[in-house]
C-alpha cells in the first residue's frame, strides 16, 4: 500500500473554486482503479491550505492515476490557483508501531 500526502497552497481568492474542483473530482478519484481511500483537508482558518491523503494499492496504481486524463485535466486547472508549488510525498509503511 502506498500512502500519498499532497500539501497545496492556493491564492485566497480561489477558495470557493478550489473547493468546487475537489468536490467534482474526488468521487472520480475514489473510484479510480487501485484507490482505496481519499480524504481532503481544508484549513479551517481559510488561509488557502489544503492537504490530500490517499491510499493506493501500489505505486503502479498511483502512477496510472497520475498519467490519466482525469488527473491531467484536474491538475492543469488546479495549478492555475496555486500560491506556491505543491509538495507531494508517497510513503509505504514497513511495520506497525504499538
Amino acid at each position: 500500500m502506498i500512502h500519498r500526502f499532497v500539501n497545496l497552497s492556493f491564492k485566497p481568492e480561489s477558495k470557493e473554486l478550489v473547493e468546487q474542483l475537489f468536490a467534482e473530482v474526488s468521487p472520480k478519484v475514489r473510484g479510480f482503479n487501485g484507490c482505496e481511500y481519499l480524504d481532503i483537508f481544508f484549513d479551517p482558518k481559510g488561509r488557502g491550505r489544503v492537504i490530500t491523503y490517499s491510499l493506493w494499492d501500489s505505486t503502479d496504481h498511483l502512477e496510472e492515476y497520475r498519467n490519466s486524463e482525469l488527473f491531467k485535466a484536474f491538475w492543469d486547472e488546479l495549478k492555475l490557483h496555486f500560491a506556491k508549488p505543491a509538495e507531494a510525498y508517497s510513503l509505504h509503511r514497513i511495520h506497525h508501531l504499538p
